[in-house]
């Protein structure tokens, strides 16, 4: 089957970790899959690495959109794969634009209600109106979690059988084959610390800020908090950490390419987020036996933890609140441990070849 997948800006983050999963595996069935991308950068992700690749050189979907119609008519695949609200968006009009005749798959990445509660704007308002319009005209519509489902059937007023939930494929081998790489980390190679991790864009969705807030309660002082990513409020996340008198007990690393050898050598994962599509991070942690504590948010948390069975869940938004469930985590280490142990059989959910199969079964399927 040939296969077109449109990723539209090349990152390292949650979606373009998942996305490369999907295609490097459906190439390794014998797929023909080709990656198609936006951007000043020509260039691929080094997570693309080994694929057919091909960019566009438009800064944004609206003005991809006759470019990828172009690509479509001249190569005509059998399928389109694509990912988050407005690359569906745009991939649906150069659908209609290049009168495709393939099968249209699209996937949503995101709560888009929380995502957008607060902002009013008319492009988001448009958004979701394009999303009601257009999304009807998909032969497949995925969800990565149940909560983004009910969500999009919300916002679509489509039939709650029109989606598919599959979840993202995070849970990969070559998670274990990096954790074991050797860590340059005076925290992590001390044995008399305890390190908390969590791995995020430095962004207000995932809420940092109140997760420095809830170490800072924390009165051990062999605790030690390392911040994995970067983003745009960084600067600010660092001076509240001095503000609250705990610079020195919290580090931040900045965007790594392996962020798995850090979070194997600490005790506690950490995810503050106000709201996901999944929380691809969570099933790292579990499938590396690293204990868990999340915020409740829509959508995916808990889904993932199976609604507390395999870690603690807390409030979103409430620094006391993510300071006592670390506490409580810390203090009954035992009992952590057996619930992420409980967790392993579980992660099947988010292997590859699970993903790869729900996707084919929908590809394949003339019902959908």
């Amino acid at each position: 089957m040939k296969i077109a997948i449109f990723l539209p800006h090349m990152g390292v983050g949650g979606v373009e970790r998942s996305t490369s999963i999907l295609a490097h595996k459906l190439a390794e069935l014998g797929h023909d899959v080709t990656v198609l991308s936006l951007g000043k950068n020509p260039e691929p992700s080094h997570l693309f690495d080994g694929l057919k690749y091909h960019h566009f050189p438009s800064k944004r979907v609206s003005t991809g959109v006759p470019r990828i119609a172009g690509y479509l008519r001249r190569e005509k695949p059998d399928a389109v794969i694509s990912a988050q609200s407005y690359a569906n968006v745009g991939i649906v009009f150069a659908c209609m634009l290049a009168r495709f005749k393939g099968r249209i798959v699209l996937s949503e990445r995101l709560n888009v209600s929380a995502s957008t509660d607060s902002d009013r704007s008319l492009k988001t308002r448009i958004t979701r109106l394009l999303m009601r319009l257009l999304y009807r005209r998909a032969t497949g519509i995925v969800a990565i979690s149940q909560g983004v489902a009910d969500d999009l059937a919300q916002i679509t007023r489509l039939a709650p059988e029109r989606f598919t939930v599959i979840h993202n494929p995070v849970n990969h081998p070559d998670i274990h084959v990096k954790a074991r790489e050797e860590v340059d980390c005076d925290w992590l190679n001390d044995a008399s610390l305890r390190t908390v991790v969590t791995v995020a864009r430095l962004e207000r969705q995932k809420d940092v800020a109140s997760l420095i807030r809830a170490f800072a309660q924390l009165e051990p002082d062999d605790l030690r908090l390392l911040i994995i990513g970067d983003g745009s409020e960084r600067s600010k996340l660092e001076s509240l950490a001095v503000d609250l008198s705990v610079s020195n007990r919290v580090g931040f690393t900045g965007a790594v390419s392996n962020p798995y050898k850090y979070m194997a050598r600490s005790q506690l994962f950490v995810l503050s987020s106000l709201y996901e599509g999944l929380g691809n991070v969570l099933v790292e942690a579990l499938a590396l036996r690293l204990p868990v504590v999340s915020t409740d948010c829509p959508s995916g948390p808990a889904e993932i933890l199976e609604y507390g069975r395999f870690g603690m869940l807390v409030k979103p938004g409430d620094p006391s609140a993510l300071a006592e469930g670390m506490t409580t985590a810390l203090a009954d280490y035992e009992s952590m441990n057996a619930r992420t142990e409980d967790a392993q059989a579980s992660l099947v959910r988010f292997t590859p070849e699970t993903a790869v199969a729900s996707y084919l079964e929908l590809l394949r399927d003339d019902s959908a």
